[in-house]
């Protein structure tokens, strides 16, 4: 129940947040909770509506569809791809996936990118090459050395659908999950950190009695309102650019710099 009390008293009680700065451990575990409700809360949903609704149905049809009744050969270093008209050209957006294993003149990938196409992959005898506009990068791979292997339309199906399968979504999610609530962390503690230096910075120019630590302590159940003011904005689609940052040192400035001294009682002679 404590989790439950902090985080409702986290969101308004400014005399209980300002008592939590000794206990930056329970602020450790409450912070590491907190995160972990907000991306559950926030990627659930989404993996949810993903598995009831078409998108993987939609994947596994497109494939079924879009891919021909082929079989590629790799053998003794050459690629040889029977059941299509080659050259096999297939667009799909700024993407291009060309397939010619027939032509023995030089081919290469930029022939076929445009303005429109800055993606693609070529097929041919001796390689395979690809290319990413976004990023700039091209790489190549020589069939001689994959070994001889084949493939089919059928295998390549089967494939798809054991990683479009439930119990492997399943788990991209939980590794998707374990990377957001990773990254998100790592950004959090670095707000905190750094809200908490310029709190700090200031408090030193206003004669305030905090150390950086209980700044830091306090900044630990602090996120909760900020985090969730930003939620709120971005629904409403009214976030603005660093506006997280400043929502949580205006936060954190008030509970720390309007902290009133407990008053001195006089020793009466």
């Amino acid at each position: 129940m404590w989790f439950f009390n902090s985080f409702v008293k986290s969101l308004y009680d400014l005399n209980w947040l300002r008592g939590t700065r000794k206990d930056l451990g329970k602020a450790f575990s409450y912070f590491c909770l907190f995160l972990f409700l907000y991306v559950g809360l926030t990627m659930v949903p989404v993996f949810v509506n993903m598995m009831k609704g078409d998108t993987v149905a939609a994947l596994k049809t497109g494939l079924a569809q879009k891919v021909p009744d082929f079989t590629a050969t790799v053998k003794d270093g050459e690629l040889s791809v029977v059941g299509v008209d080659q050259p096999y050209i297939f667009r799909d957006g700024e993407f291009i996936l060309v397939v010619d294993t027939i032509t023995t003149s030089t081919l290469t990938l930029g022939t076929y990118l445009d303005d429109k196409i800055n993606a693609g992959l070529l097929i041919t005898r001796s390689k395979g090459e690809m290319y990413d506009g976004d990023k700039g990068q091209s790489r190549s791979q020589v069939w001689k050395d994959v070994g001889n292997v084949s493939v089919n339309r059928a295998q390549l199906i089967n494939l798809a659908n054991k990683f479009l399968s439930k119990p492997m979504m399943f788990v991209y999610f939980l590794f998707i999950l374990v990377f957001v609530y990773m990254f998100l962390g790592v950004g959090k503690l670095l707000s905190v950190l750094i809200v908490s230096a310029i709190i700090l910075a200031i408090t030193k120019i206003a004669k305030k009695q905090w150390l950086f630590k209980e700044i830091f302590t306090v900044g630990l159940f602090a996120v909760t309102l900020t985090t969730i003011i930003i939620e709120a904005m971005e629904g409403l689609g009214i976030g603005f650019i660093f506006s997280g940052i400043i929502i949580f040192l205006i936060w954190l400035g008030v509970i720390v710099l309007l902290d009133k001294p407990a008053p001195v009682e006089e020793i009466k002679s």
